[in-house]
């Protein structure tokens, strides 16, 4: 094995070292971009159950306040939806 074969060798080392970070690096974005995505789709889930809670919480205390209403004045009927199911 001569001088020369070796310095081909390494340089076959060294071009397959170049193009395997030229590989990675297109890889990468693609990679933090699915990251990201699938970080999005967590917010939005839990964002959904939040707005759900708060619509929950909004029907329940309308009816509170229309029941506390209608002892105060003691005038007003009962209305459908303080007894409807959501």
């Amino acid at each position: 094995m001569t001088f020369a074969n070796i310095i081909i060798i390494l340089e076959c080392v060294i071009l397959i070292i170049n193009v395997g970070t030229v590989i990675y690096k297109l890889i990468k974005p693609a990679i933090k971009i699915q990251d990201r995505i699938e970080a999005l789709e967590n917010h939005n889930m839990e964002d959904s159950v939040r707005i759900y809670k708060l619509e929950e919480l909004s029907v329940d205390q309308s009816k509170i306040l229309i029941q506390m209403l209608d002892r105060m004045t003691g005038s007003l009927s009962k209305t459908d939806f303080l007894t409807a199911e959501r």
